[in-house]
């Protein structure tokens, strides 16, 4: 009787491991096309970028977001701001730049200017299809960072098609002082928040168009554009305007340069170490 009562209890328990194991769990996203999604977001990658320093800073000069809607009044070509990956049930979470997003979540702000920043929910449901942050999505394709829904990867997508160009930093300054970089990096010692990490690279040109990804231990913390015509063409090695904190860190900077048609030109990477020492009384 005791081993009839044992072999019961043994499968029982399987039963109850089968039905927790996910592994058969129905995936939430049916996956839009991404042939289909890839057109949609290149198209972005060529329009997005022509955004910066078009929206003005209304928050005198210090840190200011906006939504889509100043993204779209200032780029006409640009009706939306979210994409359709595909119909989807039970969403709680999807993964961009190697963050986590809950449905109410902002993704992560984008530096487009002037100080100014475009940041709006990551994603949302729409019609029973998954919305995603165009925004977002351009630049964790852009950081090589993995596209995930409930954790579940997706694969596929892509705004390049060119094979990569390396391209190399040159002319590195910090303000008027010229930088000389040492082992593949550069150090920067900040004196405030507002002197210019400005910098070159090969076959630049008038009208090039830039989108950057600031990596810091190999965690993706600060998303930007620019343009090679602009007089702030460059960095702010800290916080702009706002005072300096004790600082030692190392970012590794990664470009992909766009030349004025937005056609792909190339890729290059800065790495610069950014010490500063916050002044007495401000920290505490």
């Amino acid at each position: 009787m005791k081993r009839i009562l044992s072999m019961l209890i043994a499968v029982m328990m399987l039963f109850m491991f089968a039905a927790c194991d996910d592994s058969t769990a129905v995936p939430a996203l049916d996956q839009r096309d991404v042939a289909e999604v890839n057109t949609e977001m290149t198209a972005f990658l060529k329009d997005f970028v022509s955004v910066h320093n078009k929206v003005a800073n209304s928050n005198d000069g210090k840190a200011d977001y906006v939504g889509a809607d100043k993204i779209t009044e200032a780029v006409s070509t640009i009706s939306d701001m979210y994409v359709n990956l595909g119909a989807a049930e039970n969403v709680t979470s999807v993964t961009l730049l190697g963050h986590e997003y809950a449905e109410d979540d902002d993704a992560m702000a984008v530096s487009i200017g002037m100080n100014v920043f475009y940041r709006e929910k990551a994603w949302k449901m729409e019609d029973g299809n998954l919305m995603v942050n165009k925004a977002a999505l351009l630049f964790s394709i852009l950081a090589g960072t993995s596209v995930e829904v409930n954790g579940m990867e997706y694969d596929g997508y892509a705004v390049i098609s060119a094979e990569t160009k390396p391209l190399s930093a040159k002319d590195v300054k910090y303000g008027d002082a010229a930088l000389i970089v040492e082992d593949g990096v550069y150090t920067v010692k900040c004196t405030d928040s507002t002197t210019l990490l400005s910098y070159d690279y090969d076959d630049s040109a008038a009208g090039d168009l830039v989108y950057v990804v600031t990596k810091e231990n190999d965690a993706v913390t600060g998303i930007s554009i620019l343009t090679k015509d602009a007089a702030d063409f460059g960095t702010y090695p800290v916080p702009y305007k706002q005072p300096l904190e004790n600082t030692d860190k190392t970012l590794v900077k990664e470009y992909t340069v766009l030349d004025s048609t937005a056609a792909y030109k190339g890729t290059f990477t800065l790495n610069v170490h950014v010490t500063a020492t916050a002044a007495a009384g401000t920290e505490g």
